[in-house]
């Protein structure tokens, strides 16, 4: 009888997983103003709520690894850099708690950030780590280094 629980549990768990991700269109804005945003989301069936949700960077510059850092230590940083929030950044700050339902689309998604190729090429590190846990209790992690996708032009 257990047994049979523990296989309906494990099978409803896989069926309704969260498969969170990030994705981007590309290079919006003007010219002068152009930025590359990225945003979360969850292309899997199941509900997920950010459980962790952290930054690690490294600039050019210094080679000092930061991190891990929440959504105001990695615009401290980048402000400590010379860079210019919602010009050269924006951040958007996810917290704890936050909803990812199902979206079939990237665009659909939280926007995690938007950089500029200022921003770009002052970054060597750029990683974003997120923890969720989906409607059965499980946590389910996710890490992804931003800057070796970047679509520098």
């Amino acid at each position: 009888m257990l047994g049979t629980l523990l296989l309906g549990r494990a099978q409803y768990a896989f069926v309704n997983r969260p498969l969170v991700g990030a994705g981007s269109d590309g290079w919006h804005g003007t010219r002068r103003s152009r930025k590359w945003t990225v945003h979360l989301y969850n292309g899997g069936p199941g509900h997920a709520v950010v459980y962790r949700y952290e930054y690690y960077l490294t600039l050019k510059s210094d080679q000092r690894s930061r991190g891990p850092l929440d959504y105001l230590g990695v615009r401290s940083a980048l402000l400590a850099a010379g860079l210019r929030d919602e010009k050269d950044f924006t951040f958007r700050w996810i917290s704890p708690g936050a909803p990812l339902p199902p979206q079939k689309a990237a665009r659909e998604g939280l926007e995690m950030f938007s950089l500029n190729l200022k921003t770009l090429g002052l970054l060597q590190h750029l990683e974003v780590l997120i923890q969720v846990n989906d409607v059965v209790g499980d946590r389910h992690e996710w890490r992804r280094d931003f800057i070796e996708i970047a679509p520098i032009e």
